[in-house]
Formats: C-alpha cells, sequence, structure tokens
C-alpha cells in the first residue's frame, strides 16, 4: 500500500494570497516555473503548489445540474457556484483549444470543429497548458475526450506525461478507441467498459498512484456526456445517436419534457435575424425525437455524477484533497428548441454561451455564489498562477483566483462573443447586456438581459437603447481582435472620498461626500453605494453625500453600471477629516 501524505488541514495557503502571486507573476511576466523547455523537478504537492483536476462535460447547458446532486454538493456547496460563466466560441473545438492555450479562437487560429480551420491538427501543441505546468513542476494527465479530429495516429501530445485519449470517433459510450500512452486500446458492449465509468476508473487509479504521491499534478478528465453519440441500445429510447446511457440508468428520465421556458418554440421571432424568422416551431415527430434526446441527455450525467464523486472520494483517501483545487465545467452550452432552434450550439444565446461551473480548493469559500463574469479564456491563467508557472502565450484570460477570494465583488468584466462560421457571428456580453451582430448579414441583436433574461425581444432598434447599442458595438469592435491585456477591457473609474465636518464646525460627526472620477465616469448610468454596510439610496452619476459617526471611517463600496451595462465594484475607507 502506498503511502498517504498527511492531509494539510488548516495549513492551506491562503486564496487572497495566492491572488497577489497571480497579480505579481502577470506583472513580472512569470514565475519560478518557467525556465525554458526543461522540466523542474518533481517535489510532492503542499498547500504551496497545490494539485489541479479538471472535469469537463461535454454540450452541457446550465439548468442539467438540476440531476447532478453529487455535484452541486461536493464542489457547489463545498466551493464556489459560478452563475455567469461562458464561452467566447461556443462550439467543441474551438471552445476547447481556449481552456488549453487562455486564447480567444482569433488567437488560438481553432474555428471549427473539422480541418481544415479546426480540429486537433489546426491547433499548435508545443505551447500549450499541460506544457507550461510540466515546465512548472506539475505531473501531468489526460483521460477521455480531448480536441475534436484527435486521430489514433496523433499519439501523444506534447504536455502529458500519462494519455488516455479517446480517437476518433470521439463521442462513444461504447465501442470507443483511446489511445494509452502510445498503444490502441479499443472497448466493446459490455456495461464495464461504459466510457464515462471506464475513464473515471482511470483517473481514480492516477490520482492513487506512486507518480501522483511523487509531485502535485494536473488532471484532466473529457466527458463525452451529454453530447451525442452513436447509440448501441435496442429499444425506442435512445437508439440511433443516442445519447447512450450507461445500462443502470436507461430510461430513468423517461416522460420528462423539456422545460418550456418562455423562449421555447418562441411564438413572436420578428425581432430576429432571418434564418431563425425562417425556421418553422419544433412540433410533432421532431419534438418527440427531441424530446427523447433530452431524456437521454439527461441520463448520461447520472454517470458523470457518480465520478465526481468517485473523484472526490478518491483524492479524499489518498490524502490529496484538501490540497488540490476542483474545476468542473462544460466546453459549452446547448440549445434544445428555445428561439425554435431544434439543438445544437454556436449561437450568441444564452443557452449556447453560459455553462455550469465550480470550484472547490484550498482557501475558497464553501456555498458560495460568484457574481463575476468568467469566461474560459480564465482557466490557463488561473491555473498558471495556482502552479506558479509561466504561460508562454499572450493570455486574453485573467486568474480566477480574485473571482474566488471575493465572491461577491464585480469587475466590470465584458465577455467576447465570436463564431467563424458561415453563420458566424461577433458581439459581447456583459453583467446587463447581450450584444450580437451577424457577419453575413449585417444584422444587429441586443437583449437586456435585466428585463428579458430569456431574450425574447431584441432591443437594438429601441431608441430608449441607442446608447447602450453605440457603446456596445464598440466594445465589440475593440475586442474583435485583441489579444493579450487588450481583451480585459475595464471601465476607467475611481473612487472619490471627501469628508468634511457637520457645519464647517469641527472634526466631530460629519459627511462624506462619494463620487466617482475617470475617462469613463460619463458613461455611468446608476451608482449604489454601501457605507459601512449600510445601503445608501441609489443614484445616477451624481454624487452621494452620507453622515460619518464621529471618530469613524468606515469603508465605502461602490457599484457602478454603466451605458454598456457593465457594472463594477470600487471601495475605499473613508478619509480623515479634512478641514477648511
Amino acid at each position: 500500500m502506498r503511502p498517504r501524505r498527511r492531509q494539510a488541514v488548516g495549513r492551506s495557503l491562503p486564496i487572497v494570497a495566492l491572488a497577489l502571486i497571480s497579480t505579481l507573476l502577470a506583472a513580472c511576466g512569470g514565475g519560478p516555473g518557467g525556465r525554458g523547455d526543461g522540466e523542474a523537478p518533481f517535489v510532492a504537492a503542499s498547500p504551496e503548489r497545490p494539485n489541479i483536476v479538471l472535469l469537463m462535460t461535454d454540450d452541457q447547458e446550465y439548468d442539467s445540474l438540476s440531476v447532478m446532486p453529487r455535484t452541486r454538493r461536493l464542489l457547489g456547496r463545498a466551493g464556489v457556484t459560478f452563475e455567469n460563466a461562458f464561452v467566447s466560441y461556443p462550439l467543441c473545438c474551438p471552445s476547447r483549444a481556449t481552456f488549453l492555450t487562455g486564447q480567444l479562437a482569433h488567437n488560438h487560429g481553432v474555428v471549427d470543429n473539422r480541418a481544415p480551420e479546426g480540429g486537433y491538427s489546426r491547433l499548435d501543441h508545443s505551447e500549450t497548458l499541460p506544457v507550461w505546468l510540466q515546465r512548472a513542476g506539475y505531473l501531468t494527465a489526460h483521460f477521455g475526450k480531448y480536441l475534436n479530429d484527435y486521430m489514433r495516429d496523433d499519439g501523444v501530445p506534447p504536455g502529458w506525461h500519462r494519455w488516455f485519449g479517446m480517437a476518433e470517433p470521439a463521442a462513444r459510450y461504447f465501442k470507443a478507441t483511446f489511445v494509452d500512452d502510445g498503444e490502441i486500446r479499443r472497448t466493446g458492449t459490455d456495461p464495464a467498459e461504459y466510457s464515462t465509468d471506464l475513464i473515471t476508473d482511470e483517473a481514480v487509479e492516477f490520482i492513487k498512484s506512486d507518480e501522483a504521491a511523487s509531485a502535485p499534478f494536473y488532471l484532466s478528465v473529457g466527458y463525452v456526456a451529454p453530447h451525442v453519440g452513436k447509440s448501441f441500445v435496442r429499444g425506442n429510447h435512445c437508439t440511433d445517436k443516442g445519447p447512450e446511457p450507461a445500462p443502470r440508468h436507461l430510461g430513468r428520465f423517461l416522460g420528462r419534457e423539456i422545460p418550456r421556458s418562455p423562449n421555447f418554440n418562441e411564438d413572436d421571432v420578428s425581432d430576429k435575424p432571418s434564418f431563425i424568422r425562417e425556421t418553422e416551431k419544433v412540433l410533432g415527430e421532431t419534438l418527440r425525437d427531441k424530446t427523447d434526446k433530452y431524456q437521454c441527455r439527461l441520463e448520461t450525467l447520472l454517470a458523470v455524477d457518480e465520478s465526481v464523486a468517485r473523484i472526490v472520494r478518491a483524492l479524499r483517501e489518498a490524502g490529496e484533497l484538501e490540497d488540490t483545487y476542483i474545476f468542473f465545467v462544460s466546453d459549452n452550452g446547448f440549445v434544445q428548441g428555445q428561439h425554435r432552434l431544434k439543438g445544437g450550439k454556436a449561437v450568441p444565446y444564452e443557452d449556447s454561451i453560459r455553462v455550469p461551473m465550480f470550484v472547490r480548493g484550498p482557501g475558497v469559500a464553501r456555498g458560495a455564489v460568484a457574481r463575476e463574469l468568467v469566461a474560459n479564456t480564465d482557466f490557463a491563467p488561473t491555473m498558471i498562477a495556482i502552479a506558479r508557472g509561466e504561460a508562454a502565450l499572450p493570455q486574453d484570460g485573467e486568474s480566477l483566483l480574485p473571482a474566488l477570494a471575493h465572491p461577491e465583488r464585480v469587475s466590470g468584466r465584458a465577455i467576447p462573443l465570436e463564431s467563424f462560421r458561415p453563420d458566424g457571428f461577433r458581439g459581447v456580453r456583459t453583467d446587463r447586456y447581450s450584444y450580437a451582430e451577424r457577419t453575413a448579414t449585417g444584422e444587429v441583436e441586443l437583449y437586456d438581459l435585466r428585463a428579458d433574461p430569456y431574450q425574447l425581444e431584441s432591443v437594438h432598434d429601441d431608441p430608449r437603447y441607442e446608447r447602450a447599442r453605440a457603446a456596445l458595438a464598440e466594445l465589440t469592435e475593440t475586442l474583435a481582435s485583441c489579444e493579450g491585456e487588450e481583451c480585459l477591457i475595464r471601465p476607467r473609474l475611481e473612487l472619490e472620498l471627501d469628508r468634511r465636518p457637520a457645519g464647517g464646525g469641527d472634526c466631530g460627526r460629519g459627511r462624506v461626500s462619494i463620487a466617482l472620477a475617470g475617462e469613463d465616469a460619463g458613461e455611468v448610468e446608476r451608482v449604489r453605494a454601501w457605507i459601512g454596510g449600510r445601503r445608501l439610496a441609489a443614484a445616477g452619476g451624481a454624487a452621494l453625500v452620507a453622515p460619518v459617526p464621529a471618530g469613524s471611517r468606515p469603508r465605502v463600496r461602490v457599484r457602478a453600471e454603466l451605458v454598456d451595462g457593465r457594472l463594477i465594484d470600487l471601495e475605499d475607507r473613508v478619509p480623515r477629516c479634512a478641514r477648511g
């Protein structure tokens, strides 16, 4: 039996310190792990160099988390739930390439699922996250689906010490082909060979290995579920392209209908682009087929839910759990009848771009919900920050460590949206708005998500939103060709606090003037403020004035909303009294 490391309960490096390290690394251009092409020597994981686990599903919509109670309990309640997690290009291979590089598709060049514009061969594999983590002294392992068009002859990609990658056809639950450290391994239809379970078996074996005890590790696990794939089921449920649930879960959700959200089979699509206006509602045999697929998708996720529990249990039993960050996410969302779309992704709607996401780990708040907008561009920078390594490519995202340290805060983030398919688009998602321009036709959509969360009525022609549309169009233009820090545009605002004595007298009881300054101050539409935890009345861009008790210097927090819908929190302590 292998020796187990003692669990480092209470010894984990505070996440606030890691967030500071992340900032310093970004400023200094790297860390101790980035020393050329050579790998750093292995040293066992510790609170200062924790393990990293990435669990990724395929085409999972946010609402399907309802059938994954173990995942919600073990990752959500034990960590942070990101309710505003997005992918910039909601399509499998471009999104997965972003997870591997920290770059938007217009920078990493993988713009479709298949060659020549996309697929495995399109990505430069010499500089990716696993390569950088190897250089930082991490043991790296991948099990399951990787990139579309990964073929058995492609061998083991650079950066991986342990490799168990699913080769094409890579959406198989049974009769799958894996490249097992260079050797070809084919599976059959025995229940024990169900791909979700088999991938988890291999991941658990890795966690329990002597190698995993010798170094901090990066474990990447890619499940096929709930993506469609050739089914070997006989009968009337989950046949053809399935997707195929584990035999023990087949039929679990028979009778469940696709949720009838307000945008399902949307009645009035006169505000939508022409291709949707020409689309009929999902009815009859098509609806029956899509309903069956919806049920089967949920059933495939039950094995993933069990797998999450198995991996967490294996980490605990190996003495690794307290020193491990676990990330759970999907490569993109999925539409199923919303806006009359029969199924798929690669559209700029919430069901497609929004993904489920949990993070638990050392110092991460338990049961917290993050309000911040985050994206798949943020995963590589975050993992590099945790590993104290160095990315060899400009990073279009940023570390999530500050958001994990302060999940209640928002920072004025804008998420670029893009698709380079014939029906492609470019746009931006802010806290309040979703904006998209169709590349081929020039058609524009603008949704006020505060008033219209289901995107039923585009307000692009509404004069009340003229300023918002102009600001979002400008933001889209800037982000469409951004690279590195250019992709992280933040509102240029500063919090100004001016404390004065009451009635011009002494510095006992007084008042503080709260105002915003900076280049974007004129773009502020709404301000909410708190002083010492007490909320003040909301205001427009004008200054607020609040009383200050004698002898106190309470903290002031301001949340400003800009014309383009970005929200930003600014915070400072009331200054000492100024006389005169």
